[in-house]
Protein backbone atom coordinates (compact mmCIF):
# COMPACT_ATOMS: atom_id res chain seq x y z
CA UNK A 1 0.00 0.00 0.00
CA UNK A 2 1.38 3.56 -1.36
CA UNK A 3 1.24 6.13 1.37
CA UNK A 4 -0.80 9.38 0.20
CA UNK A 5 0.73 12.78 0.38
CA UNK A 6 -0.72 13.66 3.57
CA UNK A 7 0.52 10.31 4.64
CA UNK A 8 3.93 11.24 3.66
CA UNK A 9 3.76 14.70 5.02
CA UNK A 10 3.41 13.14 8.51
CA UNK A 11 6.15 10.81 8.02
CA UNK A 12 8.68 13.53 7.30
CA UNK A 13 7.22 15.38 10.46
CA UNK A 14 7.57 12.24 12.56
CA UNK A 15 11.08 11.36 10.89
CA UNK A 16 9.53 8.02 9.78
CA UNK A 17 10.88 9.35 6.02
CA UNK A 18 13.95 11.66 5.53
CA UNK A 19 14.14 13.66 2.31
CA UNK A 20 16.76 16.47 2.93
CA UNK A 21 16.26 18.84 1.85
CA UNK A 22 12.45 18.89 1.84
CA UNK A 23 10.23 21.23 -0.14
CA UNK A 24 6.52 20.93 0.85
CA UNK A 25 5.62 21.81 -2.66
CA UNK A 26 7.08 18.83 -4.61
CA UNK A 27 4.26 16.84 -3.79
CA UNK A 28 2.22 15.38 -7.09
CA UNK A 29 -0.33 12.74 -5.55
CA UNK A 30 0.71 9.77 -3.62
CA UNK A 31 4.34 10.54 -4.75
CA UNK A 32 7.48 13.61 -4.11
CA UNK A 33 8.74 15.05 -6.91
CA UNK A 34 13.25 14.49 -6.58
CA UNK A 35 15.56 16.56 -8.47
CA UNK A 36 18.89 15.15 -10.28
CA UNK A 37 22.18 16.10 -8.66
CA UNK A 38 25.24 18.21 -9.89
CA UNK A 39 27.58 15.58 -10.94
CA UNK A 40 26.87 13.05 -13.67
CA UNK A 41 28.73 9.99 -14.89
CA UNK A 42 28.91 8.54 -19.05
CA UNK A 43 29.55 4.62 -18.94
CA UNK A 44 29.95 3.94 -22.28
CA UNK A 45 31.45 0.57 -23.44
CA UNK A 46 34.90 1.06 -24.33
CA UNK A 47 36.65 -1.85 -26.46
CA UNK A 48 39.99 -3.00 -24.73
CA UNK A 49 41.39 -5.85 -26.57
CA UNK A 50 39.99 -8.89 -24.43
CA UNK A 51 36.43 -7.43 -24.51
CA UNK A 52 34.11 -4.41 -23.09
CA UNK A 53 34.80 -2.64 -20.04
CA UNK A 54 32.86 0.40 -18.39
CA UNK A 55 34.74 3.62 -17.86
CA UNK A 56 32.65 6.24 -16.22
CA UNK A 57 34.13 9.57 -17.17
CA UNK A 58 32.48 13.18 -15.50
CA UNK A 59 29.86 14.85 -17.96
CA UNK A 60 30.68 18.30 -18.34
CA UNK A 61 28.09 21.27 -18.30
CA UNK A 62 27.61 23.17 -21.51
CA UNK A 63 25.94 26.38 -20.97
CA UNK A 64 24.73 25.03 -17.58
CA UNK A 65 23.55 21.99 -18.94
CA UNK A 66 24.50 18.51 -19.78
CA UNK A 67 23.85 16.98 -23.38
CA UNK A 68 23.03 13.89 -23.32
CA UNK A 69 23.37 11.06 -26.53
CA UNK A 70 21.33 8.54 -27.51
CA UNK A 71 23.29 5.24 -26.29
CA UNK A 72 24.89 5.75 -23.47
CA UNK A 73 24.26 4.98 -19.85
CA UNK A 74 24.46 8.19 -17.46
CA UNK A 75 24.63 7.67 -13.51
CA UNK A 76 23.28 10.77 -11.41
CA UNK A 77 22.21 11.07 -7.70
CA UNK A 78 18.98 12.11 -6.61
CA UNK A 79 19.68 15.89 -5.24
CA UNK A 80 18.13 15.00 -1.71
CA UNK A 81 18.69 12.24 0.89
CA UNK A 82 16.15 10.39 0.66
CA UNK A 83 15.14 7.74 2.44
CA UNK A 84 13.18 5.66 5.71
CA UNK A 85 13.57 2.87 8.16
CA UNK A 86 9.89 2.24 7.89
CA UNK A 87 9.10 2.10 4.35
CA UNK A 88 10.11 0.88 1.22
CA UNK A 89 10.59 3.47 -1.91
CA UNK A 90 9.91 3.17 -5.24
CA UNK A 91 11.85 5.84 -7.60
CA UNK A 92 10.65 6.19 -11.21
CA UNK A 93 11.05 8.87 -13.88
CA UNK A 94 8.37 11.65 -13.82
CA UNK A 95 6.10 10.86 -17.12
CA UNK A 96 6.84 14.51 -18.67
CA UNK A 97 9.98 13.38 -19.87
CA UNK A 98 9.54 9.68 -20.24
CA UNK A 99 7.25 10.84 -22.84
CA UNK A 100 10.11 12.56 -24.52
CA UNK A 101 12.53 9.84 -24.72
CA UNK A 102 14.29 10.28 -21.45
CA UNK A 103 13.98 6.96 -19.47
CA UNK A 104 15.02 6.82 -15.40
CA UNK A 105 15.30 3.72 -13.17
CA UNK A 106 14.44 1.16 -15.57
CA UNK A 107 15.94 -1.59 -13.90
CA UNK A 108 16.49 0.13 -10.28
CA UNK A 109 13.53 1.41 -9.05
CA UNK A 110 13.16 0.00 -5.42
CA UNK A 111 14.49 1.55 -2.58
CA UNK A 112 15.04 -0.91 0.36
CA UNK A 113 13.69 0.10 3.55
CA UNK A 114 16.77 1.17 6.15
CA UNK A 115 18.25 2.67 2.96
CA UNK A 116 18.76 6.72 2.86
CA UNK A 117 21.22 8.73 1.27
CA UNK A 118 20.93 10.40 -2.46
CA UNK A 119 20.17 7.51 -4.93
CA UNK A 120 22.16 6.68 -7.87
CA UNK A 121 19.86 7.61 -10.88
CA UNK A 122 20.60 5.49 -14.19
CA UNK A 123 19.55 7.77 -17.07
CA UNK A 124 18.92 6.87 -20.77
CA UNK A 125 17.95 9.34 -23.53
CA UNK A 126 16.90 7.80 -26.99
CA UNK A 127 17.54 11.36 -28.62
CA UNK A 128 20.01 14.18 -27.67
CA UNK A 129 18.59 15.44 -24.68
CA UNK A 130 19.67 18.63 -22.31
CA UNK A 131 18.91 18.07 -18.86
CA UNK A 132 19.96 20.52 -15.78
CA UNK A 133 21.45 20.31 -12.62
CA UNK A 134 18.64 20.43 -10.11
CA UNK A 135 16.18 19.75 -12.83
CA UNK A 136 13.10 17.38 -11.48
CA UNK A 137 13.23 14.44 -12.68
CA UNK A 138 11.95 11.78 -11.19
CA UNK A 139 9.36 10.92 -8.35
CA UNK A 140 9.59 8.72 -5.39
CA UNK A 141 6.52 6.70 -3.68
CA UNK A 142 6.92 5.32 -0.81
CA UNK A 143 5.13 1.97 0.80
CA UNK A 144 4.57 -0.51 3.80
CA UNK A 145 5.98 -3.80 3.80
CA UNK A 146 4.89 -6.74 5.39
CA UNK A 147 7.52 -8.91 7.61
CA UNK A 148 10.52 -7.59 9.84
CA UNK A 149 12.26 -5.36 8.00
CA UNK A 150 15.83 -6.23 7.50
CA UNK A 151 18.78 -3.17 7.09
CA UNK A 152 19.79 -2.29 3.07
CA UNK A 153 23.67 -3.24 3.78
CA UNK A 154 24.41 -3.43 -0.22
CA UNK A 155 26.53 -1.60 -2.17
CA UNK A 156 24.95 1.56 -2.68
CA UNK A 157 24.19 2.51 1.12
CA UNK A 158 27.42 4.39 1.61
CA UNK A 159 27.45 7.46 -1.00
CA UNK A 160 25.31 10.21 -1.88
CA UNK A 161 26.83 10.71 -5.27
CA UNK A 162 26.84 8.19 -8.84
CA UNK A 163 27.78 5.30 -8.09
CA UNK A 164 29.24 2.30 -10.58
CA UNK A 165 27.96 -1.00 -9.92
CA UNK A 166 30.56 -3.46 -7.77
CA UNK A 167 30.00 -5.60 -11.23
CA UNK A 168 31.53 -2.84 -13.69
CA UNK A 169 33.83 -0.79 -11.90
CA UNK A 170 36.96 -0.06 -12.66
CA UNK A 171 39.41 -1.91 -10.56
CA UNK A 172 41.62 1.29 -10.10
CA UNK A 173 38.81 3.71 -9.81
CA UNK A 174 38.55 5.84 -6.70
CA UNK A 175 36.14 5.38 -3.68
CA UNK A 176 32.82 6.78 -4.58
CA UNK A 177 31.61 7.38 -0.72
CA UNK A 178 31.98 10.43 0.95
CA UNK A 179 33.82 10.90 3.95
Amino acid sequence: MFLSRSAIERAVASGAVTIDPFDPTRFTGASYVFGVGDEMLEVAPQADGAGFTFSPRAVLLEDGAWSLQPGRLYLAATDARIGSNAYAMRLVGRPALGHTGLFLQISADLGHQGACHAWTLEIIATRPTRLAPFQKIGQVAFCRTLGAPAPYAGAFAATDRPAMSPLHAPRDAPSQARS
